[in-house]
Parts: C-alpha cells; structure tokens; sequence
C-alpha cells in the first residue's frame, strides 16, 4: 500500500512540474509515534502508522493552491505544544485542527455560535485530523483529512465563505455517524488522481 502511494506521487511529480511536486518528509520514529498516539486519543490506524514509518509525511512545494499536504509526527508534536495559542493545536480533533489551519481565528466554529459544546466534543472526540489538500481556491478553502474510531478515512471541505455547507453536508451529519467509508489509500490515491488532473486542467503547469 505504501509502495503504491509512493509510486503514484513519483509519476505525479513527473507530470505536473516542479513547482506542483510533493515532497517526502523524513521517516518518523518509534518515539514520536508512540507520543502521537497519545494526543489523538483513539488508536492510530495501522496504515497510517505505515506512513508515517515509511514516507515520514508529504508537504507541497506551493501549499496554497493544488496542495496535499501530511503532517509529520514530528510537526504535529511541536504545534501541540506550541507556545504561541495562534500557532497551537489545542488537538487533533476535527474542529481543533481546522481552527488550527485557520491560525485559530475561526470565530464561526467557537462555541455556541453554530455548534454547542456537545457537538463540538462529539466532532473533536470521534473525528481525528493529520492533513489536507487544496484545489483551484488557494487559502479559501480546503479539505481536511480525518479518520474515525474504527479505522475509517474521510475528507470534511471547508470554505471560509460557506459554513453553512460545511455545517450541511459534514459537521451535523457527523454528529450523528461517521461519514468516512475510505481506506488510507483509497482515499490518498483519489486525492492524487483529483488534484493531478486539476492541475493538467488549468494548462501550463505539466512536466515539459
């Protein structure tokens, strides 16, 4: 599975140019694993774990625009203990970590605004975040990687101009069950596939 995902980023990196390409953290450690399973306070699932072991994580050249970014145990590890509150992830829970994304300044997804302290305990409890990708809307919007309790992968799409999408079609029905139907890299290899052939879409962007 790893070696799949592997290859599949090389041939990307080979299409899109160098200004597109996706980077291979350095592998992680035993250590930082062991202290990261800690703070996501659920089991992390074993292909993720794999990841981690293998590639490390994976960050985009331009993070802003046709992105898919991973974060490292490591990275992680630091910005939970970060002690800047803009630059903390309070945690690895869905909620925390888009807030996290957004700097902290996310004033719709604080309590009581559209989301009582129950329903943000159910999304932050139930739901675990460790990335992202982005398409064609740079900073304004993103989707965010998450797993479930049982092991399940999904994405949650957040625009800053649409929470009531966000609220529609992700956070309410999550409160209610899990939407992630995906394996890690099932999951990874759609993100690939959209996000390449967006890429090859806006045109002057491919490997000459």
């Amino acid at each position: 599975m790893i070696q799949e995902i592997k290859n599949r980023i090389v041939l990307f990196n080979s299409r899109v140019g160098k200004y597109r390409e996706i980077s291979f953290e350095a592998e992680a450690i035993a250590d930082e694993i062991t202290q990261l399973q800690h703070y996501f306070q659920v089991p992390i699932p074993s292909d993720l774990a794999s990841l981690y072991t293998h590639l490390g994580g994976l960050t985009p050249y331009n993070r802003e625009m046709f992105a898919i970014s991973i974060d490292t145990p490591k990275y992680l590890l630091e910005s939970i203990s970060h002690k800047n509150k803009w630059y903390r992830c309070n945690s690895l829970g869905l909620i925390d970590y888009i807030k996290f994304c957004w700097a902290n300044d996310r004033s719709e997804l604080e309590e009581d605004n559209y989301l009582n302290s129950q329903q943000l305990h159910s999304l932050n409890n139930n739901y675990k975040c460790f990335g992202l990708y982005r398409t064609d809307w740079g900073n304004e919007e993103a989707d965010y990687l998450y797993f479930d309790r049982n092991g399940n992968f999904g994405t949650v799409r957040y625009h800053q101009d649409s929470i009531s999408a966000l609220l529609d079609d992700y956070l309410i029905p999550l409160t209610h069950k899990s939407l992630a139907n995906e394996t890690l890299d099932v999951m990874l290899l759609r993100i690939i596939n959209q996000v390449e052939e967006a890429i090859l879409a806006e045109g002057g962007w491919a490997a000459k």
